[in-house]
């Protein structure tokens, strides 16, 4: 109880007035789930993430949503290397221990797919090759409100599967 204490003490010393949001966030990593906040643009999710981050010491990556974002840009991808001719893997975002997957609503169907593969699954099959992601995987999920539709509509039956919501 007192190193969850000094975790939300540690994130509000950086995101002021939020204490009620890094308490749900702070339930939800001490029960390995997942965070999905919606808000508007610049209320702190980006920051509150990588105060999280840092006071648990893991790495972090965040990937910004796009309409033009591929599935490989998620979970990475094999590159021919002339020089010893074989294939090296590139791993995307997804090889961290918390992924921010920074407005979800603007990816397309099949970009949130090979995100949701990868939530779900916690590895990546690439070229029928599979590479474990690193055992302590969290994903949050800003997905931003918007005052018009999104361009694309989230897959609704993942939206379950989340902690804190």
């Amino acid at each position: 109880m007192e190193t969850i204490l000094s975790l939300i003490e540690n994130v509000e010393k950086v995101i002021i007035g939020k204490r009620p949001v890094i308490e749900l966030v702070a339930v939800a990593l001490l029960c390995r789930g997942h965070v999905l906040l919606e808000d508007v643009p610049g209320t702190g999710k980006t920051m509150l993430a990588r105060a999280i981050a840092k006071s648990i010491a893991v790495d972090m990556k965040r990937l910004q949503c796009t309409s033009d974002l591929l599935p490989s840009d998620i979970t990475g991808v094999s590159v021919y290397n002339q020089k010893t001719s074989d294939f090296e893997f590139r791993p995307g975002p997804v090889f961290t221990h918390l992924l921010l997957a920074d407005e979800i609503n603007r990816a397309t169907p099949r970009a949130q797919s090979a995100y949701w593969n990868a939530w779900k699954n916690f590895m990546s099959a690439l070229m029928a090759l599979p590479t474990n992601c690193p055992s302590y995987l969290w994903y949050w999920l800003p997905k931003t409100r918007l005052i018009w539709p999104a361009p694309m509509r989230c897959l609704k039956p993942n939206w379950t599967a989340f902690s804190c919501a």
